[in-house]
Order: structure tokens, then C-alpha cells, then sequence
């Protein structure tokens, strides 16, 4: 499937690309938009799966054949007389190779946001052949209602690989994406190669974003849909070619359909766009309808589905505007201030952890010498670069006045203004002159490998030491079992790098690239077989991690369908195969209602006020019933309950024992005709349920 809508993808990106770079960052874009829009439509419908999504990626493959004339696209040399340009190159092809091997063989970790929604929700879209609201009864329910096209492509990898063997590899792409995209705004701005590719990699290999790569979530793709929106709109701003203007479109699609904040960033390349606009009152309509209508396509159609809904594109945030109640919603911005700090020295931390302490300060001096620089220019050069040297200080500060979740915890939300601080540092290379450029260009891989080495910013050479010890069978006990597989990544990987380094020798280029072929394929192969034996071992670190694993070998060769209770993370009941069935059980008479039914109900009986409600209100709680409870575990054919402690604020506002657990598992031990409980530790109760046409006492 993914061959298939690469060479689409490429193709289309090629259709009228002025260069290699604006080629291959239509390509990205295409690739990522093509996915969406077909996993959307497909999803909505009600026909999700790998079949369909198969069947599609050959139509959108033979539509792009027949329809789409690509331009013919020359790949220029790397400027290797720039020995910095080759130290960061050098940098950047170790990185993404190691992150390769390590995102295929690990299984997706259980912390954060993934186990939650990010491959929570796919896995249950896949399940269920639709796309659908997905419930978390027990925490914040406002990510049921996120925008969610990374949930999307993550739901296209879970499909092709029947598991989740390729779910860390969904960011690896936008990561290069980065780069590229900064190095394209550089060249575009009139950046020498050398000062382009600097910037670009300076900044792609950051800690943050090198960690983030390495997981499913959604951060790096932001940021990424961030600098190709820059990217297209500044093209566009000389070509007034239509493709840019289109790519434009997408990227804002993109933009604001993977993260919630992607409304309010948006506002940066927006503006960036609308002081581009050129004409009369009629063509200026037409270029803002076609950017209108392709974000719409791409991304928007999440807060159009919630408007559809709920009558609240931004639901459950209640919208207000000059004292106006816009957008009725279940709850204020204010309730959202948990995560929210006024502490400045905050962005120390965050700038220290994510960024790191060297690269950072190299960055920010970047910012500096770009600055004093682009003032010796003549005033129309340097009017068009003042507002790009303007963007990372305006996500910025976007990120702590507007966004309210600005504490370390979400520092990764910074990352399109890191990654235009890499394009002042191009800036800064370029044209500085002298020895103040040159000093700029040989810093950076300094900076760089400095702070790789600093404590939790050390990401990348744990990771490619435990690949390499792996591949010799001398890692650790997890990785052990996979070195088989490591070892044939990595020959694929060297074999990868014969056939460019001996590309103008052919046969040695093909027989080269035929064994990396056959060394990844066979390395993808036991890479899938390590999962299916391992995935669990690697949560057995902590109590609910163990309850996964024990469920797992209770479970071999079923299909089962669970209630998931207490806990967020219900992404660990799917099995190594997907083969369960996963879902919360409502409490109360109203089995199929989501949180937006329960709210539209307490809008009528007088029960919302949005001013005092915080961000997690019981509506659905309140009519709970041990009865009503069990009734709807039968009905919907429930086999077991895996019963977790709830966070510390889900206790705070949510009724539960002395251990955490919430009030079902009081419930299910008080009915032990109806509950057998299977296992049990200090974190998690799993019970199998009675089904209804069973008899008490059988």
C-alpha cells in the first residue's frame, strides 16, 4: 500500500515542481494528504480495513499514471568541499537509519498520549470498520473530539501490518519533512546550500524531535505541516503557480487537522499568505477560497464533523466572542489552565530538555547574527526576510499566551519554533560575513553532538548503541530476541548506502539495491514475528503493563471483546494481533451515549454552566447503576473487564475505593455470579463477565 502511494505521491509532487527540493516536499505533503483523505473517506463510510485501503491506494496509483505529467526532476551534488555540510549530512543519515531500525523492532511505548487516543482510536476504528467517536469516560474526553489525521495514517499502518510493528515509524517521514522544509524556505529565500543544509539539520536533530520520531504521537508532523505551510506560501508569493498554492492549502489542512492547536499556529503562515495576496477583489476571493476549501478537505472536516455534531466545531470548548456565546460548549478555556504556568523560568526547562543546552544556545546566537545581518541588506531583501526571522518568536509566543497547555510536560509544542530558529541559523551562515559565518557553520555539528551527550537529551546515541549491541546479540534482555532482525535492517541499510555511494556504477548500484531489498524484507519479517512473541515484555515494568501481559496469554487464539475500566491506556487490550475487541461500558440506561449526548441532556435539564464546570465533567457518571451497568456489558456481548486505578486526578473529582479503583470494581465484587475474577495485582482487577444467556450456578 505504501509503494503505491509513494510513487503517486511522487509523481504528483513532481507535477509542475520547480527544482528537487519543492519536488520532493510536494511529495511529502502529497504522500501524507493522499493517506488522510483516503482513510477518511473510506472510514466515514463505514468500509475501514486493509482491503479497502489497499483497493484505493491502487486507484489513487493509477489515476496519478494516467492523469498527472510529472516534471522531470535533477538531483544536484551535495556541496561536500563544506566539511561541516558533511559532518551534519553525515549526522542526519545516521540518525534516521538508526530510527529506522529502532522504530520497526520496538513495540509502541506504553506512557503518554499513545495508549490513550493516538493508537486507541484507530485500533477501534479498525475493529468496527468505521470511523467513530471513541469514549474516555475516565479522563479528559476532550481528545474524543481532537482533530485526528495522524490517527488516521497510524490507522493505515496498523491495517498494512496487521499490528502494530510499523506504528513508531509514522513520524520518521515528517521528520525528514522538517528538514527539508526549513532547507526549502532557505534556498527559497535566496540561502546558499551550505548555510540551508546547516540550518535544517541543526534544528531537525534536536533532542525533542529525535525522541518524538521515535514514538507514535503527532508532534513532529505538527510541526512539520507548520514549516511546509511556510514553505508553499512564501513560493507562492513569487510564482503564483497554482500548485503552490494548492500544496498551501493542504499544509494548513494538514496543519489544523492533527492537533488542536493547529487553529491558533495557523494564524502565523496565514498571515504570512493573505500579505501575499496580489489582484482585484475577485481574484483575491478565488485564491482564498481554493486555500479555504482544500484546508476544509485535508484536515478541517474534523471541527466541520464536530460542528455537525455538536453544533461546536471547537467542542467542549465554549466559545465566546465580545461577550457573545458563539459556540455553546461544555466548559470554559479556564478549565483547561491545569497545565497551564506563568513561571517564565518554564521556558528554560522546556528549552533545556527538548532543545538542549548547547544546540539551544546555539540557535538562539543563530537568531542574533541573522538579525544583524539581514539589517546590513538593502531594504527590499530585507524586508523579505524579516518576517521569517519573526516566526519563531511568533509561535512562541503563541505557545505561552494563547496555547493552555504550556508547561514542560507540553514543550514539544515548540517545535515549529525551533525549527525556524534553523532557518535564521542558515541565515546567520549566509550572510554573515567572514569568519563569524564560518565560526556559525563549524558550531553547529559541535552544538549538536554535545548536547546529544547531555543527561535526558542523550536520546540518539542510547539508541543507536542498544541497536548496535542487538545486532551482535549482546544488547539487552528485551532486545536479545530481535537481533536477527537488527542485524538484516542493518545490512539493508549498508547495502542502501553501496548503491548511492556507487550509483554511477549500475550494476554495482542494482545488485546493491537488491540486497537491501531482500535484507529489509526479511528483516520487516522478523521483526513482525519478534512482536507477536515480545510486545509484552516490555511492559512488565509496571503492575498494568503485567495485567497486559497475563491477559495476552490467557487470551492466545481468542478474540475476545473487553470492557476497559478506570484506566486511559486501553491500547494494551488489543493483543499482539489486534484480535480484541475494546471499549468503555456506560453505567447508566443510556448505553450508546457520548459525552456530547450527556451534555446536550444537561443543557436542557439547566445543568451546564461552562464557567465553574472544569475540564472533566461527571454527567455521565451521575445516573450510575450496578444494574444498568451489567445490562449493558451483556448487551454488548462483553467478555472481560480489565479493571484499572485511576489517575490521581480522575480520583479527585471521580468516586472510587481506598486502592483508586473506581466504583465498578465495588460493583463487579459484589455480583459473583455475574463477575469471576481472573487476575489480580496491586494496579488492576480483570474479571470475565456471565453472558446473559448463561445461567447463575452453570
Amino acid at each position: 500500500m505504501n509503494i503505491l502511494i509513494c510513487l503517486a505521491a511522487w509523481r504528483i509532487g513532481r507535477a509542475g515542481a520547480r527544482g528537487w527540493m519543492d519536488a520532493a516536499i510536494g511529495t511529502g505533503v502529497v504522500f501524507f494528504a493522499a493517506i488522510i483523505v483516503l482513510t477518511a473517506t473510506l472510514g466515514f463510510i463505514g468500509a475501514a480495513g486493509k482491503l479497502p485501503f489497499a483497493a484505493g491506494a491502487a486507484v489513487i496509483w493509477v489515476v496519478a499514471m494516467l492523469v498527472v505529467k510529472p516534471a522531470r526532476v535533477i538531483f544536484p551534488g551535495i556541496p561536500l568541499r563544506s566539511f561541516p555540510v558533511v559532518i551534519m549530512c553525515v549526522l542526519c543519515l545516521v540518525s534516521v537509519a538508526g530510527i529506522f531500525i529502532w522504530d520497526v523492532v520496538t513495540p509502541p511505548p506504553a506512557g503518554g498520549d499513545p495508549f490513550i487516543y493516538n493508537l486507541t482510536f484507530p485500533a477501534t476504528w479498525l475493529k468496527a470498520d468505521r470511523i467513530e467517536y471513541v469514549a474516555l469516560p475516565y479522563g479528559a474526553q476532550a481528545a474524543t473530539y481532537y482533530p485526528l489525521n495522524m490517527e488516521l495514517f497510524n490507522m493505515w499502518l496498523l491495517a498494512g501490518a496487521g499490528g502494530d510493528m510499523a506504528a513508531n515509524l509514522a513520524q520518521l517521514p515528517t521528520l525528514l519533512l522538517c528538514g527539508l522544509g526549513v532547507a526549502g524556505i532557505a534556498r527559497a529565500a535566496g540561502i546558499a546550500k551550505p548555510g540551508s543544509l546547516i540550518g535544517a539539520a541543526s534544528a531537525m536533530l534536536s533532542p525533542g524531535l529525535i525522541q518524538q520520531a521515535t514514538v507514535p504521537r503527532v508532534d513532529v508532523a505538527f510541526a512539520a505541516w507548520f514549516v511546509t505551510a511556510i514553505y508553499f506560501a512564501y513560493r507562492w508569493g513569487s510564482s503564483r503557480s497554482g500548485r503552490h498554492l494548492a500544496l498551501f492549502g493542504i499544509s494548513i489542512g494538514l496543519l489544523i487537522g492533527t492537533k488542536s492547536l493547529g487553529v491558533v499556529y495557523a494564524v502565523v503562515p496565514g498571515i504570512f499568505f493573505l500579505s501575499k495576496l496580489r489582484g482585484g477583489i475577485a481574484r483575491i476571493f478565488y485564491d482564498l477560497a481554493k486555500v479555504a476549501i482544500f484546508a476544509v478537505v485535508f484536515g478541517g472536516f474534523w471541527h466541520l464533523r464536530n460542528w455537525i455534531v455538536t453544533g461546536n466545531p471547537f467542542f467542549p470548548l465554549n466559545v465566546s466572542l465580545f461577550g457573545i456565546n458563539v459556540f455553546p460548549g461544555a466548559y470554559e478555556g479556564s478549565a483547561m489552565r491545569a497545565f497551564h504556568t506563568s513561571d517564565t523560568a518554564e521556558l528554560a526547562r522546556i528549552g533545556a530538555l527538548f532543545v538542549g543546552f548547547w544546540l539551544q544556545q546555539y540557535l538562539l546566537l543563530g537568531a542574533v547574527v541573522a538579525g544583524f545581518a539581514v539589517l546590513l541588506r538593502d531594504r527590499l531583501s530585507r524586508g523579505k526576510l524579516v518576517c521569517l526571522l519573526a516566526t519563531p518568536w511568533a509561535i512562541l509566543a503563541l505557545f505561552w499566551f494563547v496555547n493552555p497547555h504550556n508547561n514542560l510536560t507540553n514543550g514539544r509544542f515548540i517545535f515549529p519554533a525551533v525549527l525556524m530558529l534553523g532557518f535564521c541559523v542558515a541565515v546567520a551562515i549566509n550572510d554573515a560575513k567572514g569568519i563569524v559565518g564560518k565560526a556559525m557553520a563549524w558550531l553547529a555539528p559541535v552544538a549538536v553532538v554535545a548536547t546529544s551527550f547531555i543527561k535526558d537529551c542523550d536520546h540518539l546515541p542510547r539508541l543507536l548503541r542498544d541497536v548496535g549491541s542487538a545486532a551482535v546479540a549482546s544488547g539487552g534482555e528485551l532486545l536479545r530476541p530481535a537481533s536477527v532482525a537488527i542485524a538484516l535492517l542493518l545490512g539493508a541499510v549498508a547495502a542502501a548506502a553501496l548503491a548511492a555511494i556507487m550509483r554511477r556504477k549500475s550494476l554495482v548500484a542494482f545488485s546493491s539495491g537488491f540486497v537491501s531489498l531482500v535484507f529489509l524484507a526479511s528483516g520487516m519479517v522478523a521483526a513482525l514475528n519478534y512482536h507477536k512473541e515480545h510486545k509484552y515484555d516490555w511492559h512488565v515494568f509496571f503492575p498494568e503493563g503485567r495485567a497486559w501481559g497475563q491477559l495476552e496469554q490467557m487470551t492466545k487464539g481468542r478474540s475476545l471483546r473487553i470492557a476497559s475500566v478506570g484506566g486511559e491506556r486501553a491500547y494494551g487490550l488489543f493483543g499482539a494481533d489486534m484480535r480484541h475487541h475494546v471499549m468503555t461500558v456506560n453505567i447508566d440506561n443510556h448505553p450508546d451515549w457520548q459525552f456530547h449526548d450527556y451534555w446536550k441532556q444537561a443543557l436542557i435539564d439547566g445543568n451546564v454552566n461552562p464557567e465553574i464546570v472544569g475540564e472533566r465533567p461527571q454527567w455521565h457518571r451521575e445516573g450510575g447503576d450496578p444494574g444498568r451497568w451489567l445490562n449493558n456489558l451483556q448487551e454488548k456481548r462483553i467478555d472481560i473487564v480489565f479493571a484499572t486505578v485511576l489517575d490521581p486526578i480522575s480520583r479527585s473529582f471521580m468516586e472510587h475505593d481506598g486502592v483508586g479503583f473506581p466504583i465498578e470494581v465495588e460493583w463487579a465484587d459484589s455480583m459473583s455470579d455475574d463477575f469471576r475474577m481472573l487476575f489480580a495485582n496491586s494496579a488492576t482487577r480483570v474479571y470475565a463477565v456471565r453472558p446473559t444467556n448463561e445461567k447463575v450456578g452453570d
